[in-house]
């Protein structure tokens, strides 16, 4: 179920990355009809696509969706953490620690074994 909350949430950054190029391709689109008319020189037309693509609006919208991905995948591990508790199963964390603990362990008796030997 985590798996399908990241997998939700990965195909919103998506599209909305999508949507950021969609707007991009349409602004070159419109620049390329604006140089063919002669209506815009060509290299005018790449300074104004270079400004909107380094714009605040689109690196800040950039941004501001990359940061809500994260956020909210964070919210929903905390989501499954609390339901998995409930449930009274093992969190992610609750099982890295066991591993942790047994790699330990692990450790410990090769180098007990090694010392009888």
């Amino acid at each position: 179920m985590v798996e399908t909350v990241k997998d939700d949430l990965r195909r919103i950054l998506l599209a909305a990355a999508g949507a950021v190029g969609l707007a991009s391709d349409e602004a070159k689109k419109v620049m390329g009809r604006l140089v063919a008319r002669g209506e815009v020189a060509e290299k005018d037309a790449k300074v104004v696509l270079e400004k909107i693509a380094s714009s605040k609006p689109v690196t800040a919208t950039t941004a501001a969706v990359t940061g809500a991905a994260k956020k909210a995948g964070k919210v929903a591990e905390r989501g499954w953490d609390a339901v998995l508790s409930k449930l009274n199963m093992p969190s992610r964390s609750d099982i890295e620690a066991l591993e942790h603990k047994i790699d330990r362990l692990n450790t410990k008796l090769r180098r007990l074994a090694k010392d009888k030997e």
